[in-house]
């Protein structure tokens, strides 16, 4: 038995570092810094899956002790981390710090009937990203592939979402409750999203989803219908082959709007996008960022200014 647990905690060491950081909050305050530098755009890069870890939870679960031992409370702890980690992607930095996490839907019976067929291709993606881990680059980005092409150009819609206020950095849980698989994403607001592990739909919390638009028409196909029912404020651009960050000349969608619209308890505001972001004028080749060092800063110079909603903190 020690010779196991000895294993268990090299595994667990191993692995710790990045792995806490999908299930344990990082709090953000005011005092959190910004970004320093006004980056270039970044190469495109792919999320590192995780499927090691339902390897090793699999293989601890056949070699551990047994339910009624004083061991097993300890056991199975480190044996459910390793497992919540092999339900979802992420990225890591040259730190090993993660930096994005991914909950893909490839095919699920009410919002992508379409996935998982003969071609096996359309799917949603909810990717969290936050790559300097600073406030200014947490945002929620969603890609609606209907696939029907096969030309990215033409089959995939963007969106970004924007949450305030910002307490803490993404991460995910992952529960059993009644027998049933959960995902629970947890927003910078601190309010969770719950997705079934099953089919990757969401399915409570503060988001909410219908299925995707496989209009054959990519011009008048619909960006993701995804609505925010939280307490706190979000802000969403679309934009169709592009960064939805960007003030665009043309658009691609008629369903695709200029200005980004902020929402907040039924209410809806529409900003320049100049407003929200930084770089969002600068050309493509320019990494857009929110402005915004502090929630307060953002409140005052685009809620009460722009919006005229008398909005602060504690409200949110």
């Amino acid at each position: 038995m020690k010779v196991l647990f000895f294993v268990l905690s090299c595994i667990y060491t191993f692995t710790a570092s990045a792995n806490e950081q999908f299930f344990t909050p990082m709090y953000l305050d005011e005092r959190e810094p910004g970004l320093s530098l006004i980056r270039e755009f970044p190469m495109s890069i792919s999320a590192k899956v995780f499927p090691q870890q339902c390897t090793r939870a699999s293989m601890m679960r056949a070699n551990g002790p047994s339910t009624d031992s004083e061991e097993f409370s300890k056991f199975i702890k480190i044996v459910n981390k390793i497992t919540s980690i092999c339900m979802v992607e992420g990225q890591e930095n040259d730190k090993g710090d993660i930096v994005s996490i991914l909950i893909n839907n490839n095919g699920s019976p009410r919002i992508n009937p379409h996935g998982n067929g003969e071609h096996d291709s359309s799917k949603r993606t909810f990717r969290f990203s936050f790559k300097e881990r600073s406030k200014q680059d947490i945002k929620l980005e969603i890609t609606d592939d209907s696939a029907l092409t096969k030309r990215l150009s033409h089959d995939l819609l963007h969106t970004t979402l924007v949450f305030i206020p910002r307490k803490v950095m993404p991460y995910v849980e992952a529960k059993i409750v009644n027998g049933k698989e959960l995902l629970i994403m947890v927003l910078p607001t601190g309010e969770k999203v719950i997705f079934d592990k099953r089919t990757n739909e969401i399915i409570g919390g503060a988001l909410s989803e219908k299925p995707m638009d496989f209009n054959p028409s990519r011009h008048n196909r619909k960006f993701a219908a995804i609505d925010y029912t939280g307490k706190g404020i979000s802000i969403r651009a679309d934009r169709r082959a592009g960064l939805p960050e960007k003030t665009h000349k043309v658009a691609f969608n008629k369903n695709e709007r200029s200005k980004a619209v902020i929402k907040h308890q039924g209410k809806s505001c529409y900003v320049s996008k100049s407003d929200i972001w930084a770089n969002s004028t600068n050309g493509e080749h320019t990494t857009p960022y929110f402005k915004y060092k502090s929630d307060q800063e953002f409140l005052d110079q685009v809620i009460r200014a722009k919006c005229g909603w008398n909005i602060g903190l504690n409200d949110l």
